[in-house]
């Protein structure tokens, strides 16, 4: 594990790589790894006998990636529409004051009647 810059692999996989509020979800990370593994295997067959996992793998790979949320941004836009219209939210929101909001407050949306 030492050879592998978490930091740079955690940055790599979010906003810095493919854009504002874009991040790999965990099944979009284990793909990115499984194809980092694959490229690595790849050198050692093409006569590479150090081809062991690098971070060198992981920069390349990243490239090949895209993600969910990019590429189906326009339908989750769509769905967070109709849910903040037709949808009652299962946690309680935050004021930007940092108090909890009561369920008389919410805008829009759903509200459950008693």
């Amino acid at each position: 594990m030492n050879k592998f810059d978490l930091d740079k692999l955690a940055s790599l996989s979010g906003e810095q790589t493919f854009g504002k509020d874009v991040v790999l979800a965990g099944a979009e990370l284990e793909a990115w790894v499984a194809d980092s593994l694959i490229q690595s295997f790849s050198r050692k067959i093409d006569g590479d006998s150090s081809a062991d996992l690098s971070m060198k793998d992981f920069e390349t790979t990243i490239k090949r990636v895209v993600p969910m949320g990019q590429m189906r941004k326009d339908e989750f836009t769509k769905i967070r529409a109709w849910a903040n219209e037709n949808a009652v939210s299962a946690s309680l929101s935050q004021t930007s004051q940092g108090s909890v909001m009561q369920s008389e407050e919410f805008i829009g949306g759903r509200k459950l009647d008693f």
